[in-house]
């Protein structure tokens, strides 16, 4: 456990005690919202998230999320908004593209067991124009 009951009596910080079965299922739950994640962070374009038991050598993977079209052009258009001119232009700046996120792994699933291993996203940004 990250924090036994008895630790959570005494702490500080907080109360709350965490087995490892409940971290297990915050990693879970983790990797199915690492899709979402992805299309929101601008410059992450993977997460990886392994479980490393007491008794392995090495850890082991339990999901990955990547951007499946990564390219440099893709790079820019994604983080456009974060180097775009401090002066806003009169007129619009469409700065859309295609995001591509493929999953794997035991982690990525729903409710209903299903995997959605691979996602399609039309980003559609527009800056300027005076109208906002």
């Amino acid at each position: 456990a990250l924090r036994t009951e008895e630790q959570a009596k005494v702490s500080r910080l907080s109360r709350q005690s965490h087995s490892l079965e409940n971290i297990r299922d915050l990693l879970r739950q983790m990797a199915a919202a690492a899709p979402s994640m992805l299309l929101f962070l601008k410059n992450v374009e993977c997460i990886e998230i392994y479980d490393w038991k007491a008794n392995m050598d090495s850890p082991t993977m339990m999901a990955r999320t990547f951007v499946g079209n990564a390219t440099e052009k893709l790079r820019a258009r994604r983080s456009y908004v974060l180097s775009a001119p401090s002066r806003v232009p009169a007129s619009p700046q469409a700065v859309d593209y295609i995001l591509d996120i493929e999953s794997s792994g035991s982690g990525i699933k729903d409710n209903g067991g299903v995997s959605f291993p691979k996602e399609r996203w039309m980003v559609c940004n527009q800056l300027g124009g005076g109208n906002a």
